[in-house]
């Protein structure tokens, strides 16, 4: 469903999870979904964001560019300093957990490493 029609009552939830989506939050829409997400929670709610990163092999990254990249819609949540930078507004990073290589079908089963960041409500 889509997040932005998604509705819930204020400081409902004490956790709230995103896993392999946070790009699909389109450019223009970051502040709108950190304050959906910021809504939501309780008081010292946790919101964990787990996300998965290319691997830097230059054909896979050159790829990447090339295709997906190319598209001007792309947020810069999509970036790991770009998602810290923009949760800050409402959040604390507390945690950051880094796994190692993992074949991940959303990549076409390329090397990835998947990446979890736990964000704190201010």
């Amino acid at each position: 469903m889509d997040l932005f029609k998604v509705q819930f009552r204020s400081s409902v939830f004490d956790l709230i999870i995103i896993a392999h989506a946070i790009r699909y939050v389109l450019k223009g829409n970051e502040n709108k979904f950190i304050n959906k997400i910021n809504k939501w929670l309780k008081t010292d709610g946790m919101f964990i964001v787990i996300r998965y990163e290319m691997m830097q092999i230059p054909i896979i990254l050159d790829n990447f560019k090339k295709y997906v990249m190319r598209k001007k819609e792309v947020s810069m949540i999509n970036s790991e300093k770009g998602l810290i930078e923009l949760m800050s507004t409402k959040f604390v990073l507390v945690d950051t957990y880094k796994s190692g290589i993992v074949f991940h079908s959303s990549v076409g089963y390329r090397p990835s490493r998947i990446k979890a960041y736990y964000f704190l409500k201010k």
